[in-house]
């Protein structure tokens, strides 16, 4: 016995997370379309300068080179995510080398999430000059409406 498309589409969205589920709306014609809203939000992006070159010297000229990298990307992360959740931000994602994280433009609207933002930027940059971490890091940000969905996961996320 051969599934209908409907069965096919009930089937694959019972995958889904309850709030993919609740933002699928259908079209009169059946397809379906996500429908996230949208929120405004200032976003920091803090990328690692020159890590590959930073790895392969790292690895090349020390028996413990992993072990090394490991413990500076530990320290460098945690330190990090520390500070952007001290300035009211919310770590999203690591992508690579960088770390993107968001904040929303609640009460003090945009101007106050990229002044937020941006001070935490600051905050690094000044660090980094007076010799504070192990990595120089490009800083990134900007702002604007966007739309967000978590799809996939462990344990119901």
């Amino acid at each position: 016995m051969r599934d209908t498309a409907d069965e096919r589409l009930a089937e694959a969205v019972s995958f889904l997370t309850p709030e993919t589920r609740a933002a699928l709306a259908f079209a009169a014609d059946g397809t379906a379309a996500l429908v996230f809203p949208a929120r405004n939000v200032a976003l920091l992006s803090c990328g690692i300068t020159g890590f590959s070159d930073h790895t392969r010297r790292l690895l090349a000229s020390r028996s413990d080179g992993v072990e090394q990298l490991h413990e500076e990307l530990r320290a460098h992360c945690d330190g990090l995510v520390s500070l952007i959740l001290q300035a009211g931000g919310e770590p999203v994602a690591f992508i690579g080398d960088g770390l993107l994280s968001v904040w929303e433009a609640g009460t003090g609207g945009m101007a106050g999430a990229v002044r937020s933002a941006a001070a935490l930027a600051q905050i690094l940059a000044d660090r980094r000059r007076a010799g504070a971490g192990t990595f120089d890091l490009n800083l990134h940000v900007t702002c604007g409406s966007m739309r967000t969905a978590e799809l996939g996961g462990l344990n119901g996320r």
